[in-house]
């Protein structure tokens, strides 16, 4: 007697979800589900380096120099990659929107093999980069060996960190923000140990600072591969059994690179000008370099911060052009917009409170 009463029920109840689906509320709720977990995961970047910085300042003011320049190099050289992520996210959103997960894993196959490559040539023109950067830096005397120190332990990191970039990418585009929190929040403090208890304990320099960088690098990535193991089976993909593919469609590589050359070239401008920062700064002495170091660390947490919205737009915004939703599109981006705006008139107020964070004078 009730199941035709139970049924209607439930399509009247699906019929309302439906209708929800469509509501700007809806749409802040899917933006909040992505750039929650990703501002966190942000935000624990620059609190890793206030706590590298906190270590170093122990040290002394030229390990402190020394770890900020190091640590520009690696910034400056990875961010130059960062397409790896948003070309990988943004590609791997449209496949998950067109339920066409076969296709998915072909682009994280694709993303990985193009990460593995350019790290070879990071690790293969080393010298060449960190003598520029050195020179470009003004980096001499004592404090250039410190730097290369501190390079060369780090510099075998570059695999692991590239490969992460489209991991991370991958998983937000397949619309789970949490694992790449959890594999951030594991990496933040595997590496935060480790350099306490090299630096303090065993009485380590610098290279107990890079190698407790250097491990957590690599239990990062590995746990990122991990997670999109699961997630693959999760959604019924093969990640091992489809490398054919992988290097056959030439015009997906086609693609993927005329996507990917916009990013790099916005990213080059952006590394630029924090690379001059830092580069500048170095040519007036230790305590400016260790100055910027905290302004740095300041701009980063703001720049995280907004970056979690950036990745729930790219994530959100690539399931609904593989759905082929060109008014959901629309209402994603009025809501991005207006997201964007409080976080403009709210960080300012707490800039005064950041800074206090940081130092004492």
């Amino acid at each position: 007697m009730n199941i035709p009463k139970a049924k209607e029920f439930l399509e009247q109840t699906i019929s309302i979800i439906d209708l929800t689906q469509t509501t700007e509320q809806t749409m802040h709720r899917k933006i909040l589900h992505i750039a929650l977990p990703s501002i966190f995961t942000n935000i624990t970047v620059p609190l890793l380096g206030i706590v590298g910085t906190y270590i170093a300042a122990h040290l002394g003011a030229d390990f402190l120099a020394a770890i900020s320049v190091g640590s520009t190099l690696f910034s400056t050289t990875y961010s130059l990659f960062n397409f790896l992520r948003m070309g990988t996210g943004g590609v791997a959103a449209q496949t998950y929107g067109a339920e066409q997960f076969a296709e998915s894993g072909v682009v994280l196959g694709r993303s990985l093999v193009i990460a593995l490559s350019l790290s070879l040539g990071i690790l293969l023109l080393q010298q060449p980069i960190i003598e520029l950067g050195l020179w470009l830096m003004s980096v001499e005397g004592a404090q250039r060996v410190l730097v290369m120190n501190y390079f060369h332990w780090l510099i075998w990191g570059a695999p692991a960190m590239l490969s992460l970039f489209a991991l991370n990418g991958w998983l937000l585009g397949m619309q789970n923000a949490f694992y790449p929190m959890v594999v951030a929040v594991t990496q933040n403090l595997l590496n935060i140990g480790i350099s306490v208890f090299l630096v303090y304990a065993l009485h380590m320099k610098i290279e107990g600072v890079a190698i407790g960088a250097l491990t957590a690098q690599w239990v990062g990535a590995i746990l990122a591969l991990c997670f999109a193991i699961r997630v693959a089976r999760q959604h019924g993909i093969g990640l091992f059994s489809q490398g054919h593919r992988v290097f056959r469609d030439f015009i997906a590589w086609k693609r993927f690179f005329t996507v990917n050359v916009f990013i790099f070239l916005r990213t080059l401008c952006l590394v630029a000008v924090m690379f001059s920062f830092t580069a500048f700064g170095n040519r007036s002495g230790n305590y400016v370099v260790a100055g910027n170091a905290i302004l740095l660390q300041l701009f980063l947490l703001t720049s995280y911060f907004l970056d979690g919205f950036a990745y729930a737009g790219e994530a959100v915004g690539g399931r609904i052009t593989g759905q082929g939703d060109g008014q959901a599109f629309r209402r994603l981006v009025r809501a991005l917009f207006l997201w964007g705006g409080i976080i403009a008139l709210l960080f300012p107020c707490f800039l005064e409170w950041q800074a206090m964070l940081l130092c004492s004078n």
